[in-house]
């Protein structure tokens, strides 16, 4: 499975990148996880092609932060042609059910009209449990520690993605012998000792590393990163580097990463 990022940043997008959407598939299913600012670049040429080879897109969402879910309602207009299925997490792995949450944003007077009337809508369906087949691959889910919850998602046994939420001993089990993590990088451990705080709600580089070592995955691609970073300083502390055997990857957005 090819993984394609279209938003690499957290909050808000700065220094060229735009927030958190991915772009999964393979040769016969497509998937989107996360809508965040990044879904503006669906319209870029490069990506369209890739969109063009499938009929439906299923849209998997992690949780409902702005950063998240601030592209959602343009999906009608960006995808015309491409027939939309929705998967909202639930409770327990958030604390709102999916389709009241949408409906908060997809509705006026923030929308013209509410996701039930986009013309190109196929389904809207809520995770309410661990596992899902979807489009022909088993999707296991997990909460996390995050304000009003997130959901860890993994693809087949061999993605996983984890974002918005503390490093917790929790995703050990979760992650374990995947081919390839997708985790939030949002400060170094000098950056939480200057901000404490900062580490109550996301994570840690250094003890990402260690949480992957302690789950026998060796490959990182860093995601959700912190939007104070430029490319010089995301360069410093990722580019390049293979870090207690584990190998980092640094996604670049428009750029296809093959696992």
């Amino acid at each position: 499975m090819d993984i394609l990022p279209l938003g690499t940043k957290g909050f808000i997008p700065t220094f060229g990148r735009h927030t958190a959407s991915y772009l999964f598939y393979d040769e016969n299913s497509l998937f989107l996880i996360d809508a965040g600012t990044g879904l503006s670049r669906l319209n870029e040429p490069e990506i369209k092609t890739v969109i063009s080879n499938f009929s439906d897109i299923n849209i998997i969402l992690s949780h409902y932060h702005l950063d998240h879910i601030a592209g959602l309602p343009y999906l009608a207009g960006i995808l015309p042609d491409t027939g939309l299925n929705f998967y909202l997490p639930s409770k327990p792995f958030v604390d709102i059910e999916g389709k009241d949450a949408v409906n908060r944003i997809i509705n006026p007077p923030f929308f013209p009209f509410n996701i039930k009337d986009f013309p190109n809508l196929k389904s809207v369906n809520e995770v309410e449990s661990h596992v899902m087949e979807i489009s022909g691959h088993k999707f296991d889910f997990t909460r996390q520690n995050h304000d009003g919850g997130s959901m860890g998602i993994k693809i087949d046994a061999n993605i996983a993605y984890i974002t918005d939420t503390v490093t917790e001993e929790n995703t050990i089990e979760f992650i374990r012998n995947t081919k390839v993590v997708l985790h939030e990088v949002w400060m170094t451990l000098e950056e939480k000792d200057s901000n404490p705080d900062g580490a109550k709600r996301h994570s840690v580089f250094e003890e990402v590393l260690e949480l992957l070592k302690k789950s026998n995955v060796n490959r990182l691609i860093p995601i959700h990163l912190n939007p104070g970073w430029n490319e010089e300083a995301i360069e410093k502390i990722f580019s390049g580097k293979t870090i207690n055997d584990i190998e980092v990857t640094v996604p670049f957005e428009g750029r296809k990463i093959v696992v």
